[in-house]
């Protein structure tokens, strides 16, 4: 956490709401900035899709549970 300030370098994320108020809003991204560079939240999921977050495939194969 920190303070926004003209002459400050910051990489941040810009939420549509308010997940303090809603945990949900965390996923209302509307633009994401890192070295004072911003980039479209939408086009970077595309880049990644598949490879990255909940829709990607699992790292892991997921384990039958065990038998007793």
């Amino acid at each position: 956490m920190g303070t926004l300030a003209i002459g400050k370098q910051a990489d941040l994320v810009v939420l549509r709401g308010d997940p303090s108020k809603r945990i949900a809003d965390l996923e209302n991204v509307e633009l994401v900035f890192e070295d004072g560079v911003g980039f479209d939240p939408v086009k970077l999921l595309e880049r990644v899709r598949g490879q990255v977050g909940r829709r990607a495939a699992p790292a892991f194969p997921r384990l039958s549970p065990r038998r007793r």
